[in-house]
């Protein structure tokens, strides 16, 4: 009776250190490479900016704003109070979904389940608006 005994003891305990350590493994050092090759990929970024990517938008840089968030900073050359919001959730942010959708560089950070935001000031240095691309969204 002792030997079952200890014996699903033993099973239970490994079990128990199985799970708290593939649950340290994934937290910790997986959160830890992400966040490296998010810093990575910010400092590669920034090292090209500024980058004019068209007659209206300017990227300025890129930074890492939480454990798995990547924000696009740019500049347009509209005030902030001019940009239409709702214009640009109907049309900027759907083609922003696909870009990252169809983004094969972005591939290992989108494995990850990284949110990317791209944040648009006005020529005045003012917020102009945010678009927030979450996992949900480019996964679709």
């Amino acid at each position: 009776m002792a030997t079952k005994k200890n014996l699903a003891v033993g099973i239970v305990t490994s079990l128990v250190v199985g799970f708290l350590s593939y649950y340290v493994v994934r937290h910790f050092v997986f959160n830890e490479n992400l966040q490296e090759e998010l810093h990575e990929a910010a400092t590669q970024l920034n090292a090209k900016t500024p980058m004019q990517l068209d007659e209206e938008t300017t990227l300025d840089s890129a930074a890492v704003t939480g454990e798995r968030n990547f924000d696009y900073y740019y500049t347009l050359i509209y005030k902030s109070t001019e940009v239409n919001k709702d214009t640009v959730e109907k049309y900027v942010k759907p083609m922003l979904v696909e870009r990252v959708k169809a983004s094969s560089e972005m591939n290992s950070l989108k494995e990850k389940e990284v949110i990317f935001t791209y944040n648009y000031y006005g020529y005045d240095g003012l917020p102009a608006v945010s678009i927030e691309i979450t996992p949900k969204l480019y996964n679709q």
